[in-house]
């Protein structure tokens, strides 16, 4: 069982290990993780169409951060909702994926 902390100053929900392989805060998720990002295109590396040696010319693994992908992101850029929750649908909407910063940024 993970234990979940929540961030009571950003919203964020927050985890010593990656809620669905269970790897540590700056590890590597573990082959098939739901939660892992594609490095190339920010989208579920499990799903995502991106070639597989596109992704690995970019270098690492994006590595489990404590927060669910894009919260980070969410609370840096203001994108929250009225109860201060992280708000990934503006995410998605009002900010790009830089596969090179392995992270969203604003446009």
């Amino acid at each position: 069982m993970f234990i979940q902390k929540s961030c009571y100053t950003c919203g964020m929900s927050k985890s010593k290990h990656c809620p669905d392989c269970g790897t540590k805060v700056g590890e590597l998720h573990d082959p098939g993780c739901e939660v892992e990002r594609c490095r190339l295109c920010g989208k579920q590396a499990i799903r995502c169409p991106c070639d597989r040696k596109d992704v690995e010319k970019l270098g690492d693994k994006l590595i489990w951060m404590g927060a669910w992908p894009g919260d980070v992101e969410c609370i840096e850029f203001g994108f929250t909702t009225p109860g201060g929750r992280p708000d990934l649908n503006r995410l998605y909407r009002e900010a790009k994926w830089s596969p090179e910063q392995g992270r969203f940024v604003l446009n």
